[in-house]
């Protein structure tokens, strides 16, 4: 089969069984036939110029029909890729083939208002005059494939956080972080509250969000223009998704909201999934614990009181003195052990809510949007069966108050925090910032304290503890603050 033109003509000819036909059709026929392809479809001669472009590809770059005619090739492509392309355009004219699409090429075009696209091409060589080679260039804006993968690989990241049982800030931070990048945005933030009289930032991501990590403030850069997007799950809108450029940024697109509504609809599924996630875990903490409260109260209790009473029972076979001090020593000892055991059956029928390891793992996800970093948390210890309601009260406000520290005044990129329980009660929050001028021992006496520390320290104080912010030998600061387990509050502090 071969095709030729002549005048205004195109002549199609083509061989059968019984002969050869040949079709003669107008040539505006032939281009409509080019213009409706659904790729742009552009023919460059052996200069480097173009010859033709049809309509697909006028729209594709922004141009008006006809006026991408005699451009260099090069001026659809940005700038710092044009010598480059140059090179590959000479490369290809002296062994001409085909190159189908998908060739692993990263090929991004430029439109006449400056937007760059991403690409893909196929190229065909076409003989024209003598030896001279023409290359039709047949060009595919890929920018929705690519904002489709990078929208399921985002969900997809966000997916796996909640699987991995990060806590709700931390996923929401993620939230803010994707879309920012999706849209190619300058700011982004996660609006809790939306159904009251001012919406509240729950999370955030940009130039604003650093500023207010570092503690800075002033005057703010105007904002370029916005989109918005809910995050609604069975119809009713748990969060607003927003995004903004800076002052002067291109306008956002129709496919732009398209894909930040998508991802939001997307987010705001995988979000209420964890927190489904989350219910389940919690009556499945909950049924665990009221099983081993149970078995305790079943089986050992009843065996240890068995015990007991079988012991008081040989107390009148026994003559000798020390051996019945012994035996009343046991007995005690055993209603002391049964005691211990009712408190922790009692904490273990408590809603997994109120345990201190949560309340701390909680506060902490909290402070993660704030410092931009999620802290690392240990435990160590009875964490949430031997420590009092009163030493609660007293340690969650002195985290709190360790973590804005952290956030206003160490510069940190990382932090660690450990609730360590034995005979003490010892919280410590150690950062890699760039902590304090030696070591500031806050007591009772109120010497060398900033309203912070001191606030700190009398939570401690009242409890017959201490507090001390120390510089790290690495770099950085590190808060210990320590209380007395089981101890009155009118004991000596600690040196």
């Amino acid at each position: 089969m071969y095709a030729g033109a002549t005048g205004s003509k195109v002549t199609i000819s083509f061989s059968a069984a019984r002969g050869v036909y040949r079709l003669a059709v107008d040539e505006r026929w032939f281009r409509d036939l080019v213009d409706s392809a659904p790729d742009g479809v552009i023919a460059v001669d052996p200069e480097g110029r173009i010859v033709y472009a049809n309509s697909q590809a006028d729209s594709m770059f922004g141009y008006s029909a006809g006026a991408m005619l005699g451009l260099e090739v090069e001026d659809l492509l940005p700038h710092h890729m044009r010598s480059d392309h140059t090179r590959r355009r000479s490369t290809y004219a002296s062994e001409p083939r085909k190159r189908a699409m998908g060739s692993g090429l990263d090929i991004v075009g430029r439109r006449s208002d400056g937007v760059l696209i991403p690409l893909d091409i196929s190229l065909s060589p076409m003989s024209g005059r003598g030896s001279e080679v023409f290359v039709t260039a047949f060009v595919r804006d890929v920018s929705e494939a690519r904002r489709t993968a990078a929208r399921m690989e985002a969900v997809a990241e966000l997916t796996q956080a909640l699987l991995r049982g990060r806590p709700p800030a931390q996923v929401l931070q993620l939230v803010a972080d994707r879309a920012r990048s999706l849209l190619d945005a300058a700011h982004c933030w996660v609006l809790g509250d939306v159904d009251g009289s001012e919406a509240r930032v729950i999370a955030g991501s940009g130039y604003f969000e650093k500023r207010r990590a570092r503690g800075e403030h002033g005057d703010e850069p105007a904002l370029g223009p916005a989109l918005h997007a809910p995050l609604k799950v069975e119809g009713r809108v748990i969060a607003m998704l927003a995004v903004a450029r800076s002052w002067g940024a291109p306008e956002f697109s129709e496919p732009d909201a398209e894909v930040l509504g998508r991802f939001a609809d997307q987010a705001a599924l995988a979000l209420h999934y964890g927190e489904l996630r989350g219910d389940i875990e919690a009556l499945r903490l909950a049924a665990d614990r009221e099983r081993i409260a149970r078995d305790l109260h079943d089986t050992v209790i009843q065996r240890l009181f068995a015990t007991g009473m079988g012991l008081q029972a040989a107390l009148s076979l026994v003559q000798a003195p020390e051996v019945r001090e012994r035996v009343e020593r046991a007995v005690d000892d055993l209603d002391g052990v049964v005691r211990g055991i009712r408190s922790t059956i009692f904490e273990l029928q408590a809603t997994a809510a109120s345990t201190l390891r949560r309340q701390v793992l909680e506060l902490v996800g909290e402070y993660s949007r704030v410092l931009g970093f999620a802290p690392t948390v240990r435990f160590e210890g009875a964490v949430d069966s031997s420590v009092p309601e009163e030493v609660r009260f007293e340690m969650m406000p002195t985290l709190r108050e360790a973590l804005a520290n952290v956030a206003r005044h160490a510069g940190a990129s990382a932090a660690e925090v450990t609730v360590t329980v034995d005979e003490m009660v010892v919280l410590e929050v150690a950062d890699d910032g760039k902590g304090p001028h030696g070591t500031r021992t806050a007591r009772r006496s109120g010497v060398d304290r900033g309203h912070g520390l001191a606030n700190m320290a009398d939570r401690a104080a009242r409890m017959g503890g201490y507090c001390a912010l120390r510089a790290r030998p690495g770099g950085g600061s590190l808060l210990h603050w320590e209380v007395p387990l089981g101890r009155s509050a009118l004991s000596t502090p600690r040196p």
